[in-house]
């Protein structure tokens, strides 16, 4: 699989799961794969797929507002908040 194919994929995929449309997941995922053509070197080693992921992350937020994502999964450990001492 090539590289432009794998991080196409894969970005959208991840958008998905973090509850964006698909339309929007897929266009971050072209957002992403721009980024990818741009740069020149990854911010450390071995993390282009990541520098990518953000970049679409951040283009997704800017098109759709809170209320638009779905908000099925909430972040593990949240639940559980222990009770005060008093």
């Amino acid at each position: 699989m090539p590289p432009e194919e794998f991080i196409k994929k894969h970005i959208t995929h991840a958008l998905v799961d973090e509850g964006f449309p698909l339309q929007v997941a897929q266009d971050g995922a072209c957002v992403g794969l721009d980024h990818y053509h741009r740069m020149s070197q990854a911010s450390r080693k071995g993390r282009a797929y990541e520098d990518c992921l953000f970049h679409a992350r951040q283009w997704a937020k800017g098109q759709v507002t809170v209320a638009e994502r779905k908000s099925g999964k909430k972040k593990p450990g949240r639940g559980n908040a222990q009770p005060g001492l008093f």
